[in-house]
């Protein structure tokens, strides 16, 4: 493996993590040269990074190239949320028949919050496609055109930044994708001149809500689409955006998001049937919580 990046150690410091689960935060949609089993991996560009892992009650951060020591411990705070507090979302969630299982296997992890550029990618790549078709895209994109890096004894991939993505132009479609290539080319356009992507064409309000959710912790942007429609008037016989702000008001987005880790994202059928059963708990191993296991694109 050549490594385009190589960034050298700077310092290690540690960070009380509180009453988060670090591994469950960690693992959720996320993939594995993120994410190890054991460590996790902070890109927030190509010259710096930090890996963290647990010890005891405490988070080993270990920061590499250009990132200040001073602002690691509130960066690694942000992106886990180990300062959110989901209690009122969780006492909600309970009477909820998708999420009733949610406070007893999600109460201690954390909504993972990522760069507004990745949660883009994320939200545009969702668009109209299934969980597998969504991630994989995006395995394809960080794979196939983001840079390898090295991290100590850690290896990971960067993706690519929005001025590389414009300059791949139509090699962009060579990964499965669709007509979101387009839309992508034209989100980085915006980032690569420093206007605002959410003007950006293609950009609707499904994939402002998903974005305002995973880069910002709007938690009341609920990200509403076909499966979340139909699984709402299946579970509760009522409309899906009325519902969930009715029941999960300022948390209506993170409920949308705990559905599909809760059904695994299968796909809708399969998702209403699981739902009929009462199976509204991870199961699957190419799922949300388990795709730092697998491949998920070559």
């Amino acid at each position: 493996m050549v490594y385009a990046v190589e960034l050298e150690e700077r310092f290690v410091i540690r960070v009380e993590k509180g009453d988060v689960d670090f591994h469950l935060t960690a693992a959720v949609y996320n993939f594995k040269w993120y994410y190890d089993g054991e460590r996790l991996v902070l890109v927030e560009d190509r010259d710096a990074a930090l890996v963290v892992e647990e010890e005891g009650t405490w988070l080993r951060v270990t920061g590499y190239g250009e990132v200040e020591k001073g602002e690691a411990a509130e960066l690694v705070a942000k992106r886990l949320g180990l300062g959110e507090d989901y209690s009122d979302f969780f006492r909600r969630a309970a009477g909820d028949p998708i999420l009733r299982e949610a406070p007893r296997i999600f109460a201690k992890w954390r909504l993972r919050s990522a760069t507004p550029w990745y949660a883009f990618l994320v939200a545009v790549l969702q668009q109209n496609a299934s969980f597998l078709q969504g991630w994989r895209g995006l395995c394809c994109i960080i794979k196939r055109f983001g840079t390898p890096m090295r991290l100590g004894q850690m290896y990971t991939i960067a993706p690519p930044t929005p001025r590389e993505v414009l300059d791949l132009g139509d090699k962009l479609r060579s990964c499965p994708i669709g007509y979101r290539a387009a839309t992508i080319a034209a989100v980085a356009e915006t980032f690569a001149k420093g206007g605002d992507p959410f003007k950006a064409r293609g950009v609707g309000p499904y994939t402002r809500s998903l974005v305002e959710l995973l880069a910002h912790r709007r938690y009341d942007a609920a990200p509403v689409d076909r499966w979340v429609k139909r699984l709402v008037q299946e579970a509760v016989g009522q409309d899906a955006e009325q519902y969930l702000r009715e029941k999960f008001g300022q948390w209506a987005g993170l409920a949308v998001y705990l559905y599909t880790v809760a059904l695994d994202a299968a796909p809708l059928r399969k998702a209403l049937e699981r739902l009929k059963k009462g199976q509204v708990t991870p199961m699957e191993e190419v799922s949300p919580m388990g795709m730092w296991k697998t491949e998920m694109c070559h």
